[in-house]
């Protein structure tokens, strides 16, 4: 009796909601049309809603839209896409009607970008930086590489130009994930200085969207320590194309479609640079001839509305063959001036050659709600290290007394020897790898996972060693052999498969999202030494309601903003090969991961200021713990590992930077970031001797030890500690005349610890280099726009949409920045004991490049 009740109750709730709907249905009418900018290009995934409502519809491929609104009442209809001025328009229409209302979106110099999620990704509670595409066009880099901008940003340092490596809230950047396409990018592993890098493989040309977290980042990216570099390569629509030649090398690019639908799309870039004219300014002088050479593809190709197949390749060959002739640095103080000059002979020949091919199958389902990818990428790498360098050295004392006629020149010999560097050492890598990766949008949330597979072959044959002679005798003194200061002779073969995936759910909460929660946990497991990581991560965000004024807003100004984030998990890094040799060449196969846990509490604050131009600051505190690290120096750009999980440590610190317009229509920002990093080495222990009265047997103090004691180093500085960092990007342009403009990179740090060499722990890290300074800035003029200028039917210059004339100045305050130590050994005066001096080794001098670039 009982459930025929609730059967009626139900059949009649029914039957009373059926003409309620009915009348719902009636209610509505239909707005329908296109979407397209100001030069009547179409624009996807533009959103289309009634505003103040929840919901809306975004426009498809080809511009397209279709919305249901309430009938017989006056709304707002709201077109918002990023980079565009947001526009309403007015519409009231009766109950069934149908109207076409076609949109022209408006470039918005003004909005602020950077920060805006791209791809149709939800996650509004991670704390990611978003930089535009067109800030790099006229960088004013010596590499020419996208990664020159990241140390502009908090908590990133760079201090070699020459290089593109970059280092995150006191991680090095083994330690840094790169994705071009969701494709994971390697590197080269043997290079050693900046003189041998070459090109990174992003190709600045290329690229249509970049994100950079440094730290906290969520679940879907992989497992290292510090950051993620997350790069999008545009997907062309039309015809395009650039031509770059400088001093430092040429460039271009190409890219268009195919076909009457335009299914095929096809982008193409080429990069040719040597350094020879930066190597030129260093304190080795000889026959530089470096040659850099990339060629890479991004082809796609839509099967139907739904499948889409997309390709990418790559190969670079970056060689460096270097014939040294002498050296002169000077060093030291005023009170003592040193100068150290070298006789060189013999020659460098390194090459690295590197393929990378990878293939993606994209499903989207009908309404947009599904997407799932399956990709499948190889890289295969060869690299080659031939040296052989003898160096014949005297170092002295140098006259400083400027009433002296032998002013600047050598008085007194410290010191004379040779030394030999010898290597014949080739690596080869092959790292195959298979993966699954799919996107689910429900209502509030976005749910993601993925799963991955990865092989990797590893060979590295090994014959190095290195000696020094002192004076005519091989050191140490009074030992009858030939002995090595370094010696590797090994073949190494690693064979070996990982298993890594996640799941995440990006959840944004209430009306007005102004709740967002990200969580998400992954997984990685390695054969090698059969260790399986699970990894937690979570990224929460508050944004509570504030108010502008409506004055503001007439003026062009935007929408304060306020939004508060945490973020927390933990983050391991599986050992790669370079972790697990040792610094005798060995391997361990029994290295487990490096570990840590990260905290970051933060806030942006989006406010109006100079007039109404927006701005935002955004502040960041964070706390790492590290444990089972694999402790490292640096050597130059090499990163030299122990091999061993014996160290714990940590990272703290705040970032600081401050983005908008200080120009108006420009986008600048200035950062500052305070950290501080230590490390604690298991067994780095010394002694402490003592002489018969009691006192410390010290250089200035030597004596017979009788007694000692046993020293606990503790916590030290570790090889990143670099505790305070400035950096700026500034653009500005002439007054009235946007077509003459300026860039401005402007980097400060404090110096990074050093070990010297052969050193006892008590002396680990204790010393810094010097501070590293340098600006560099380039001058752009527009010299033709075919959008603003009339051509006659026969002028040579039809072909060209616009020519652009740049000018460079890299170090334009000249300062000379040490980037590492050579240190000699010479013998005392009595001959009886061998003195260490490190001598420094600078970066380039101030020079000036030229550059044209043409598009097409």
């Amino acid at each position: 009796m009982i459930y025929m009740i609730r059967i009626q109750f139900l059949l009649l709730c029914m039957i009373c909601a059926l003409p309620c709907a009915v009348l719902a249905q009636e209610a509505e009418a239909i707005i329908f049309g296109k979407v397209t900018n100001e030069k009547g290009k179409a624009l996807a995934e533009v959103n289309v809603a009634v505003l103040n409502q929840v919901g809306g519809v975004a426009t498809n491929d080809k511009g397209y839209y279709e919305l249901p609104i309430p009938a017989n009442e006056l709304i707002n209809i709201a077109f918002s896409f990023i980079g565009y001025e947001t526009i309403q328009k007015p519409v009231k229409l009766k109950a069934g009607d149908k109207m076409e209302l076609d949109v022209t979106l408006k470039s918005d110099s003004k909005r602020l970008k950077e920060f805006e999620v791209s791809g149709g990704e939800r996650n509004k509670a991670a704390s990611v930086t978003k930089i535009e595409a067109k800030v790099i066009e006229r960088l004013p880099t010596a590499t020419g590489s996208l990664e020159s901008i990241l140390p502009t940003l908090p908590g990133v340092t760079s201090n070699n130009e020459l290089s593109s490596q970059y280092s995150v809230r006191g991680g090095n950047f083994d330690e840094n994930l790169v994705y071009v396409n969701d494709f994971e990018i390697f590197r080269p592993f043997l290079i050693r200085s900046g003189q041998q890098e070459g090109m990174s493989f992003i190709n600045p040309d290329l690229v249509s969207s970049i994100s950079f977290s440094a730290g906290g980042f969520e679940a879907r990216y992989g497992d290292k320590l510090s950051s993620v570099l997350d790069v999008d390569y545009r997907k062309p629509t039309e015809f395009a194309a650039t031509i770059s030649a400088g001093l430092l090398g040429v460039n271009g690019h190409l890219e268009g479609t195919l076909g009457k639908k335009q299914r095929l799309s096809y982008l193409m870039g080429t990069r040719y640079r040597t350094s020879k004219y930066l190597l030129n300014s260093l304190q080795t002088k000889g026959s530089y001839a470096p040659s850099f050479t990339d060629f890479q593809g991004l082809i796609t190709y839509r099967l139907s509305d739904n499948w889409e197949l997309q390709g990418i390749g790559n190969f670079a060959r970056n060689s460096f063959f270097f014939e040294p002739t002498d050296r002169e640095t000077s060093f030291g103080s005023f009170n003592q001036a040193l100068q150290l000059n070298v006789n060189l002979f013999g020659q460098e020949n390194d090459s690295y050659q590197t393929y990378m091919g990878g293939l993606a199958m994209v499903y989207l389902s009908n309404n947009k709600k599904l997407t799932l990818k399956l990709l499948g990428s190889t890289y295969s790498n060869r690299e080659v290290e031939a040296y052989d360098l003898i160096g014949g050295y005297a170092i002295g004392e140098v006259e400083n007394n400027l009433g002296n006629e032998d002013f600047g020149e050598l008085t007194s010999i410290l010191g004379s020897g040779l030394y030999h560097d010898f290597a014949r050492n080739t690596l080869t890598a092959n790292i195959q790898n298979i993966a699954h990766r799919g996107y689910w949008d429900k209502r509030n949330h976005r749910l993601s996972w993925g799963l991955k597979y990865q092989k990797e072959v590893i060979e590295d044959q090994l014959n190095q060693w290195y000696r020094t002679d002192s004076a005519g005798y091989n050191v140490p003194l009074n030992n009858p052999n030939l002995e090595f200061e370094e010696s590797l002779k090994t073949t190494i073969d690693l064979n070996s498969n990982r298993f890594s995936g996640f799941i995440q759910d990006d959840w944004a909460m209430g009306v007005e999202e102004r709740l967002n929660l990200s969580a998400g946990v992954r997984f990685n497991y390695w054969d090698l030494n059969e260790e399986l990581l699970i990894s937690p991560r979570f990224q929460l965000s508050f944004q509570p309601k504030i108010t502008t004024d409506t004055a503001i807003l007439n003026k062009g100004g935007v929408e304060r903003s306020l939004i508060f984030r945490l973020a927390a998990g933990a983050y391991y890094q599986p050992p790669f090969y370079r972790e697990m040799r040792d610094l005798e060449g060995n391997v361990n196969t029994d290295l487990k991961a490096q570990k840590s846990a990260h905290i970051v509490v933060g806030s942006e604050y989006t406010f109006n200021m100079l007039g109404g131009r927006p701005f935002k600051l955004t502040t960041e505190l964070y706390y790492k713990q590290l444990w089972d690290l694999v402790p490292y120096d640096y050597d130059n750009l090499l990163i030299r590992y122990q091999g061993q999980n014996r160290a714990k440590g940590y990272a703290a610190g705040l970032d600081l930077r401050l983005f908008g317009q200080f120009v108006q229509g420009t986008d600048s920002w200035i950062s500052l970031s305070i950290m501080r990093t230590q490390e604690d080495l298991e067994g780095d222990v010394y002694y402490d001797y003592f002489d018969e009265n009691g006192e410390e047997i010290t250089y200035n103090n030597p004596g017979v030890p009788v007694d000692s004691t046993l020293i606990e180093q503790g916590y030290v500085a570790r090889p990143t500690d670099q505790r305070v960092t400035f950096g700026m990007f500034f653009q500005d342009y002439f007054p009235n005349n946007e077509n003459f403009k300026m860039h401005l990179m402007l980097l400060m740090g404090t110096g990074l610890p050093y070990t010297p060499i052969n050193a006892s722990p008590e002396w680990r890290n204790k010393s810094r280099i010097p501070v590293y300074r340098r600006v560099d800035i380039g001058f752009s003029s527009l010299l033709f726009d075919r959008e603003k200028r009339e051509l006659a039917s026969r002028s040579p210059l039809r072909g060209f949409k616009s020519i652009w004339a740049t000018l460079e100045v890299f170090n334009l305050l000249n300062i000379s920045n040490t980037v590492s130590f050579t240190w000699i050994k010479a013998l005392s005066s009595d001959y009886r004991t061998e003195v260490l001096y490190p001598v420094p080794n600078k970066l380039t001098a101030r020079r000036v490049n030229f550059r044209l670039v043409a598009k097409f």
